[in-house]
Parts: C-alpha cells; structure tokens; sequence
C-alpha cells in the first residue's frame, strides 16, 4: 500500500514538473480532425448526392466514424453519407469521427424543384476608397428565387485590396484592384472597379494667368482623402518654395484658391504655391514661376506723310496694368532722345501725333515714350530723313485757251505736289485745288482744264501736315491764249481738187518759234501768200505777225505747234 501512494506521488510531481517547464511539449490532444467536402447542399425532394469525409492527418490509423441528420423528415443520411431529399425544409447533416469525437456539418436545403442561378449583379460597379476604409458590396441573384445562393468573392489584386467571404472590402494600399462575385451554381460573375486613393490631400500647383506688370491671377485646388484640413490658402516670394512666413493669404474656401496678387514689382520673377493645414500640419504644393511684365511696353513706331518740315508718328503704349502719368513722342538728330530733347506730349496709349518744325533733308530718330511714377520708359528707335525743301516753279508748257499744261522739277523725295490757283495773286485753298503728278522724266505735270480763255491765273504749290497748311513763296502766273497771246485764222482759198491755203496770224512774246505741224497739216511761208516752199516746219519771230499753211480740203485735221526753242513752251491751236 505504501508502495502504490510512493508511486501516485511521484507520478503527480512529474506532472507538476512538466507543467511549469516549458521546454516540455504539452500533451496533444487524441483523436483526428475532420471536415466534408461542401459546406451547403440543396436537393429536389427524392434527389440524392453524396457528401465525402476527409480526415486530417491523411494517413489516420481510425478513420471510423458516423453520419446524422438533423431532421430526418426533411433529409436522410445513410452510413455512406448519402443524403435524400424527403421532404421541403432545411436540416443539417453531420459526421463526427469515433477517434476523439469531433464533427463537421453541411447545411442542407430541400426545394420542390431546383430553380438555378441564371445571373449576378453587384450594388456598385466602380468606386473610390481610401486606404484603411472598408465598404460592403451587396451581390443580387437572379432569379430572387433560385435555388442556390451561394457566392464565392476573389480579388486581383491582394496588396491594394482585400475581400472577405461576405463581401467586405478593405482599402490595403494606393492603386487599382476588381472584386469579382462568383456563384456556386453556374458560376455566374459581376465585378466592381475598385480605386484606392492615399489617405491625406492632395494640393495641386498653383496656376497663374493675368499677368501684368504689378499683378497675377492665381488659382488651384485641394483635394481631401479622409482627412481633416482646417485651412487653404497660397504663398508667394521672390525666392524659390515660399511659405506662410513670406506672404501669403488665407482663402475662404478649404477646396482652393482664386486670388489676384496685387502691388508686385515690374519685370520680376515670383515663386508662389498653395498651401494647407491637415490635421495641424501645414502642407504645401508644387511651386510656380512667373514673371511680370513690364512697367509698360510699346510698338515700334511708324513714320507716316514725311515732309521737309513735317512728318507723322503713330504707335502705341501699352499700360501693362500701370498708371501712366504721360505718353508721347521724343525726336532729335542724335541717336536715342529722351524727353530732354524735343517731345510731343499726347497722353494716351494709342499714339498718333505730327512732328512740325523739322529741318529739310535731315535725318531725325524717334521713340515712343511713358512715364510711370516719376520714371520714363522708351521704346525702340527709328530713324527717317526729311524731305528737300519743296520748292516747285510751274511753268508752262503747253497755251490753249481754255486749258493750260505747267511743268516743274521736282524735289527728291516727292512723288506728287498739292496746287492752288485762282484768277487773284495768292491763292489758297479755298480756291481751285489740284494735284501734279510726277512724269517718267521727274517732273510735276499738271495739267489744267476748264479755264477761260484770255485770263491770267496765279498758281501756287502747297503742303499739309495734319491740320497745318504751309504755302509756298513760288508763285507763278500764266495766261490763257485769246489775251495778249494768241492766233487768228486770216482768209483761205483753195486750188486744186484738195488743196487749202490760208494764212494765221499770231501775237506771240518776243523769241524765236518753231512752227511744226501734226498730221495733214503743212506750213508754207511767212509773211508772203503767193510765194514760199511747203515745209514740216518753219520758224518765226515773236511779236506779231503771219504765217501760212496748206491743208487738205476735205481731211483737214490734227494740230499745228509753235514752240519757243529757248523755253519749249508750245502753244496749241
């Protein structure tokens, strides 16, 4: 007896001892685990299917074990796991192996008629999720009656998103990843876009348009992900990544910014950025870079209606954003002016303005100018010549009585020359106004109609700047045929069958003429009608007196000229 509680001891402190030494493995538990191979089973009513036992280990020496149902009156069992339907309901069929006792089930569902799966639909297609959330998409089976509702879930991609066998979602890490819901029966799939978004906002560059030379438009945005941001606004500095320290505005509103900056300095770069508070913290975007313009800019100027004394100057300034306090137009005959030397004050940023006073045939350099807070700006130089001084003596050339043709060299540099004339000494053009035209030979040529026969007219060139009129001292006078000058035809006879004499008798200045004739026309002699020699030309002496022609009779046509040929000028009659 004594023996046996020695040995009862001695078992107990072994016990004792492996139970406090950890090195020591626990005892394992007997017996083996079991499982079958479906979870749920749906049958018709006298529809059979076999349910399969496995058993873990795999090579267990005692693989006995026993089947149950439930409800027998809804589903049988049979000792090879053989299930039938008996009657509509649902039960649960259950093994339980005989080494160690321990069981696995199948949920069992009997239907009249198995009505299967034909399609699946998900709650949502596509969505957005911020890593760490969890969403749950809901799968519909059609038909709302089918038999077997049962569907599996699986996702592409494991490292951005997770699902668990209900359909939960969880949001794992920024990127792309589909859910697809599968079903048991007919394997039937709908899927949803899952995109995964980091967790915290972002802030996008700062854009910056309207800019001017003290001025700029900035506008951007914030975009929150399942966070807290208590405060946007921007930035700016004329060093690079600017930051609430240098200056900076808050915006009224936490989902961006649109702010004009105001009183920058002309022609200097800005750095500016948005900035936000999350969760405390302050964040900032990527910075910009702009420039502003300058204090003002200009067009090159253009010369216009170039005279001796005169020219026109056209251009603009542009403000820039600036107040101008004055504009014009600088000029001098040395190289880049300045209000200094001569200027024309306009005041106004589209230029237009005549320059008087200049010097003939010089050359002068021009820029347009702008002041702005005390300070003057130029634009670029040009450069232009004055015309020589416009100093045309018409004479004339060519005496009708009521049309007279003048003639004058003309200055380099012009093209045609504005006339005035009138019946009285200096006239002006209020008058008769026209304009002479330059020849292939450089000459001005006018020639003028509508006159009265006999008068003396004064004629005087003149040049307009603008609104200024500036005559010229070269007025000359001529006179009409039919006055102190002039031709009269004398009597004629005839001889022959096509012959015509007669005799024209003229008063002309004193010189030396050369009569000639166009066409048909013939002179014949002078002072003598009975003798003389048919010639194409003749010469008299000025003064008066007679000379003759012979004419066709019946094709008596064309002119006769009589040219001064010291001073080419022709009457014609």
């Amino acid at each position: 007896m004594k023996k046996k509680i020695f040995m009862l001891m001695a078992l107990a402190l072994c016990f004792t001892f492996n139970a406090c030494d950890p090195t020591v493995d626990p005892i394992p538990e007997e017996g083996v685990d079991i499982s079958l191979n479906k979870e749920e089973l749906v049958l018709e009513i006298g529809q059979s299917e076999r349910l399969v036992a496995a058993f873990d280990p795999v090579d267990a020496s005692n693989t006995a074990h026993t089947w149950s149902s439930g409800n027998p009156k809804i589903a049988s069992v049979d000792e090879t796991g053989n299930v039938t339907g008996v009657s509509v309901g649902e039960t649960t069929v259950a093994v339980k192996a005989l080494d160690g006792g321990k069981m696995a089930t199948c949920r069992v569902t009997i239907v009249e008629k198995f009505i299967s799966v034909t399609g699946i639909t998900l709650d949502q297609s596509e969505c957005t999720m911020i890593e760490g959330d969890e969403l749950v998409l809901v799968a519909t089976i059609k038909p709302s009656n089918a038999s077997k509702k049962a569907v599996s879930w699986s996702s592409d991609n494991k490292e951005v998103a997770v699902v668990s066998t209900e359909g939960r979602i969880t949001a794992i890490a920024p990127g792309e990843a589909t859910i697809t819901a599968t079903t048991e029966d007919g394997e039937k799939t709908a899927s949803c876009k899952i995109t995964v978004i980091a967790r915290g906002a972002k802030i996008s560059e700062a854009d910056v348009t309207n800019i001017t030379s003290n001025s700029a438009l900035v506008t951007g945005h914030v975009e929150v992900s399942g966070v807290e941001v208590s405060e946007v606004g921007l930035c700016w500095a004329t060093t690079q990544n600017p930051t609430i320290e240098n200056q900076s505005i808050k915006s009224s509103s936490k989902q961006g910014v649109i702010y004009t900056i105001r009183n920058l300095s002309a022609e200097t770069t800005y750095y500016v950025r948005l900035y936000a508070v999350i969760d405390g913290s302050v964040k900032y975007g990527n910075q910009n870079i702009f420039a502003t313009l300058p204090a003002v800019d200009f067009d090159i100027p253009e010369i216009s209606d170039i005279a001796a004394h005169s020219t026109v100057v056209n251009g603009v300034v542009y403000a820039n954003g600036s107040k101008l306090d004055e504009t014009g137009v600088v000029y001098g005959t040395a190289s880049m002016p300045t209000i200094d030397n001569n200027k024309v004050v306009v005041s106004d940023e589209n230029i237009n303005c005549s320059i008087y006073d200049l010097l003939a045939d010089t050359r002068y350099y021009v820029r347009l100018y702008a002041v702005v807070n005390g300070q003057s700006y130029y634009s670029e130089e040009v450069e232009f010549v004055t015309n020589e001084e416009l100093i045309v003596k018409f004479a004339p050339t060519d005496y009708y009585e009521n049309r007279l043709i003048l003639k004058a060299k003309a200055p380099k540099g012009y093209t045609s020359v504005e006339v005035c004339y009138n019946t009285k000494p200096n006239p002006k053009i209020t008058d008769n106004t026209a304009t002479a035209t330059l020849d292939k030979n450089g000459d001005f040529v006018w020639d003028l109609t509508g006159l009265a026969k006999g008068t003396t007219y004064y004629i005087r060139p003149y040049s307009r700047t603008g609104a200024k009129i500036d005559y010229h001292e070269e007025e000359v006078s001529t006179e009409t045929l039919g006055g102190t000058y002039g031709f009269s035809n004398g009597s004629s006879s005839y001889y022959g069958d096509r012959k015509q004499r007669m005799h024209i008798d003229y008063v002309l200045p004193q010189g030396t003429y050369m009569v000639s004739y166009e066409k048909n026309v013939y002179t014949y002699g002078v002072n003598n009608t009975e003798t003389g020699e048919y010639k194409q030309s003749i010469y008299i002496d000025g003064g008066k007196g007679t000379f003759y022609i012979e004419k066709d009779r019946y094709n008596a046509h064309g002119e006769v000229y009589v040219m001064d040929i010291e001073r080419n000028i022709i009457f014609h009659y």
